[in-house]
């Protein structure tokens, strides 16, 4: 296209000319010319790299829809996730509803992408930072906030799959392994954002939830005290049994799903009762 291909009229004139007398304005003009090749020189890359086959499958197999598919039942796991997590954390959903679903495709086309470049063992640990990233820019909340809520979340939905993938295989309703971008999978993905989304809707309906963190992105009381430090330290052990789990689900081919589901409850046990704490210490 013209409008990538070229440099825009005024930064050209002024990157060529010669008259220039003022040295800052040209420095000026050679950063901006610089940043733009790198956007042309990305742009271009993407596009021979991973835009054609954007909506195909790395084995050439299946469908458009499969893909299609994906696509919207994965943005509806981040965004069953986002709305568990605004409805626990006592953040109010109907402001975020816009920016949750373009913040949800987005990451849904950066799984497809990992899935498509043979990076789906990285591919939740990216992604889990992307999120946090994602959650303080909706919520304005700082970073230890933003991870300490996305960790909550994120277990919660991770032992939601694993404990239902491990019913529907004990009554045989699932018989084989479960891949991507096919029926059982779409299946696991739906049913498991329809939980999801009945906890929001329990705690929105009970008046539930958190109030520890400030809707404003302040802190309440002085960062660096005991509770949060504890928090911290039950958080990275919380991080590591994740990704430990989600490791061993990918790797083997029957992991022992009741097993992972144990080891997935215990640190979100111990996550929300630091919010119970924190939450009675603070009132």
């Amino acid at each position: 296209m013209e409008g990538l291909s070229g440099r825009p009229a005024a930064l050209c004139r002024l990157a060529a000319g010669g008259h220039l007398q003022d040295n800052n304005l040209r420095s000026e003009v050679r950063e901006k010319n610089a940043n733009l090749n790198l956007i042309l020189v990305f742009l271009q890359r993407l596009h021979y790299n991973g835009i054609n086959k954007i909506w195909c499958l790395s084995e050439g197999t299946e469908s458009i829809m499969n893909v299609v598919l994906f696509v919207i039942f994965s943005s509806l796991e981040y965004l069953s996730v986002f709305f568990f997590l605004f409805a626990l954390f006592r953040f109010e959903i109907k402001e975020q509803i816009l920016n949750s679903i373009i913040c949800s495709v987005i990451m849904s086309f950066v799984s497809h992408m990992f899935m498509l470049e043979h990076l789906s063992s990285i591919s939740s640990i990216v992604q889990f930072f992307i999120l946090i990233f994602f959650l303080r820019l909706l919520l304005r909340t700082s970073w230890f906030y933003s991870s300490m809520m996305l960790l909550i979340g994120y277990i919660v939905f991770a032992l939601n799959q694993t404990a239902m993938l491990a019913l529907l295989k004990h009554y045989n309703v699932f018989k084989d392994d479960v891949v991507p971008y096919t029926n059982q999978a779409f299946l696991l993905q739906g049913l498991s954002c329809l939980l999801l989304f009945l906890y929001t809707g329990f705690i929105r309906f009970n008046k539930g939830g958190f109030s520890f963190i400030e809707h404003d992105g302040r802190i309440k009381r002085n960062f660096i005290n005991r509770s949060n430090v504890t928090f911290f330290v039950v958080m990275i052990i919380s991080i590591i049994i994740t990704f430990i789990s989600n490791y061993w689900i990918g790797s083997e081919a029957n992991p022992p799903l009741v097993l992972i589901s144990f080891m997935l409850l215990l640190p979100l046990l111990f996550l929300i009762y630091l919010s119970v704490k924190k939450e009675t210490a603070d009132d």
